[in-house]
């Protein structure tokens, strides 16, 4: 009877292993979908789901393919020429999203495949497809109509100074800055949550971040997290986070005429940062700043500091290496990145300068006076 009973059961775990196996396995989007789901209630991967999230969102329709539907290459070529292609030109083309947009989006389909267990194989030949230097995608991208290259409008020596003069304007009345996308708590009553509005404290933060990103040329995260004790009215002391000198520190002279603005900040709190905004709010204050100035916030925020400094330095004469070393870029690659139109004008005048005084001293731009003078006195 024993012996009866367990081939029973044995039978009925077969059955239920052989409906398992006929069920269809989930497809990439739900995977994604349940693993950014999971993220999102995690305090160190939040931010990391709401990035992703908007990828998903783009990618969605394109995603229903398995982890072992591309063990075939003929599968993943129909699917990269009939569906993931024709999105990029719906995207691209017709929508006119930004190529670094969708370069990003572009990789984290990629993380997608290699975390959910697509062939290592086609994954490869994914990110060769849609690499921004090698790949065939973009120059596809341009054939069927997208543009070449985006526009990055770049912060100009006149916008900084309208944004120092702003800085002080708020200083003295803090609420003339609405936030464009913070709001109170919505009270009883109210229709509505109101935007939030500035006050002294913003507004001191404000004022010394401005002057920080201009004086040293560091990504906002690092303008963010210096310390009460790393500066005075003679220097300020940073720690770069993303380059090469991760764990060094990179030390800057105060400018004079700076120092005020960190003092006020400083006298204002008592934390233990130069700042008492964290650089999360700090950073969506600033962008709420340039759209009261005028400027489109889809490009500009805090970030754009570190990008006009690039100009500033290259306007201001620098060397390669002296940039290399005031930017704590690592490489010559690196530095031009961050340079623009304006930065690149600045360098062919004074290349034009300086071949123009090489060709006076050998003789080759001379006029048929000065070559006449040149051999009489010969």
């Amino acid at each position: 009877m024993s012996s009866h009973g367990s081939s029973n059961k044995s039978e009925v775990y077969t059955q239920d292993d052989l409906m398992c196996s006929q069920e269809s396995p989930p497809s990439i989007g739900n995977l994604v979908k349940n693993h950014l789901d999971e993220m999102a209630s995690g305090i160190h991967t939040a931010h990391t789901s709401r990035r992703e999230m908007f990828s998903y969102k783009r990618l969605q329709p394109i995603l229903s393919f398995t982890p072992t539907s591309f063990n075939a290459g003929r599968v993943f070529s129909k699917w990269l020429s009939e569906q993931f292609y024709p999105r990029m030109v719906y995207l691209r083309v017709e929508k006119g999203l930004a190529i670094e947009s969708l370069r990003e989006n572009c990789g984290h389909l990629a993380k997608w495949m290699t975390v959910h267990g697509v062939s290592p194989l086609m994954v490869s030949e994914f990110k060769a497809f849609v690499s921004l230097k090698r790949g065939q995608m973009w120059k596809l991208l341009v054939k069927d109509g997208g543009a070449q290259s985006d526009a990055k409008p770049r912060l100009s020596t006149d916008d900084i100074r309208t944004l120092l003069k702003y800085t002080d304007d708020i200083v003295k009345d803090p609420t003339m800055l609405v936030s464009t996308n913070m709001k109170y708590r919505k009270k009883k009553g109210e229709k509505a949550a109101r935007y939030r509005r500035c006050n002294t404290n913003i507004a001191l933060n404000l004022h010394a971040a401005l002057r920080m990103g201009i004086m040293t040329t560091k990504r906002p995260s690092e303008i963010s997290a210096i310390s009460r004790s790393e500066i005075n009215q003679h220097r300020v002391v940073l720690h770069p986070t993303k380059t090469f000198r991760v764990g060094e520190s990179t030390e800057y002279a105060m400018w004079p005429e700076f120092w005020p603005s960190f003092e006020a900040l400083l006298k204002s709190h008592e934390g233990d940062r130069l700042f008492s905004l964290n650089h999360i709010t700090l950073s969506n204050w600033f962008k709420s700043m340039l759209v009261a100035c005028g400027f489109d916030h889809h490009w500009f925020n805090l970030h754009r500091l570190r990008s006009y400094s690039g100009d500033a330095l290259a306007m201001a004469g620098a060397t390669e290496h002296e940039m290399m070393a005031h930017g704590d870029w690592k490489s010559s690659d690196s530095v031009q990145a961050y340079i623009g139109e304006q930065g690149r004008q600045a360098h062919l005048a004074r290349a034009s300068s300086k071949k123009y005084a090489f060709a006076k001293k050998v003789g080759l731009a001379t006029t048929p006076e000065e070559t006449e003078a040149e051999l009489m006195m010969s």
